[in-house]
């Protein structure tokens, strides 16, 4: 996947990433980093890599400022979902997560959040979904969608932050 270009943010730039990030996650980005950031923008067809402190820790696609799979000391702060191994291929080729598939709900979360889902064997996070049903309702209910999938292991995002490492 060839990058389009790469630049440095500015410091307006920065500062309004910044804010967004707050905003969306509740949690200062310096705080998280333990350091101010230096932050490049890497744009690529379908999305926007953002690189911070020599990291690709963060993507914008449709307008909206996410984490990467890659983004640990975030990751450990999101609600998270535990999948059973039958639903992993599933999951890392882009499927929605299925409420039979979930093993385990740690947090709680409204419809509409961001959840880590990860693996029942290893732990490893597989991907970034948005909730769509809140924390309670997910734990009762016995079928269909309960997450819609917006960043997995091996879609165009996790292959252009991977080349970067």
């Amino acid at each position: 996947m060839a990058a389009k270009s790469r630049h440095l943010l500015k410091d307006r730039e920065v500062r309004e990433l910044l804010t967004e990030f707050t905003a969306r996650f509740g949690v200062d980005l310096r705080a998280v980093l333990e350091a101010e950031p230096k932050i490049e923008k890497i744009d690529f067809p379908k999305s926007t890599l953002l690189i911070i402190n020599g990291r690709p820790l963060l993507f914008r696609v449709g307008g909206e400022t996410l984490p990467t799979l890659l983004f640990d000391e975030l990751l450990a702060r999101l609600p998270r979902l535990t999948v059973d191994m039958g639903a992993v291929p599933h999951v890392c080729n882009g499927a929605d997560v299925m409420s039979p598939g979930v093993v385990r709900v740690e947090g709680s979360f409204e419809k509409g959040s961001l959840v880590a889902i990860v693996d029942e064997r290893h732990g490893r996070y597989l991907a970034l979904g948005e909730s769509l049903v809140n924390s309670d309702d997910l734990r009762t209910k016995g079928r269909g969608k309960v997450v819609r999938n917006v960043h997995y292991v091996g879609d165009h995002v996790w292959n252009a932050a991977k080349s970067l490492r």
